[in-house]
C-alpha cells in the first residue's frame, strides 16, 4: 500500500498545477489505474 501513496503524491502535485479544482477527483482515479 506504500506505493499508492508515493504515487498519489507525485499526482496530487501534478494536478494541482491545473486550475481546475475538480482536477483533483480525476487524480483519484487515475491512481489506482496507474498501479494496475
Amino acid at each position: 500500500m506504500t506505493g499508492l501513496t508515493s504515487r498519489s503524491a507525485p499526482l496530487a502535485k501534478s494536478v494541482h498545477t491545473y486550475p481546475s479544482r475538480p482536477s483533483i477527483r480525476w487524480a483519484k482515479p487515475v491512481a489506482p489505474t496507474d498501479i494496475s
